[in-house]
């Protein structure tokens, strides 16, 4: 017997939130091992908070600047997400690559 669609997306919502928020980032992001030039931050595209991978083709090299509205953007995102207002396709919409 397989698993319903419903209990894969319950089971994805309990891994990445905990009491209606995200929970903790763990302390062991490689980045995907990628390193970006002086002047520019790794990104990991879709945010780990909604179940990015950790891989080197989730990470883009962000110019510093742009990389704060985006940290604000996927912390809001993972806040709704987590808080039930808006599902995980949706939340993980908002995000696409925008850099090498």
């Amino acid at each position: 017997m397989g698993t319903s669609l419903a209990g894969v997306l319950m089971l994805v919502h309990a891994m990445l939130c905990m009491n209606g928020h995200p929970v903790q980032r763990s302390p062991h992001v490689t980045y995907g091992h990628r390193h970006c030039p002086v002047g520019t931050v790794r990104d990991h595209i879709v945010p780990l908070c909604l179940g990015g991978p950790d891989a080197a083709d989730n990470i883009q090299c962000q110019p510093r600047e742009p990389s704060y509205a985006k940290d604000k953007r996927e912390r809001a995102a993972c806040d709704a997400y987590c808080a039930g207002e808006i599902t995980i396709d949706q939340a993980r919409g908002a995000f696409h690559r925008e850099y090498k």
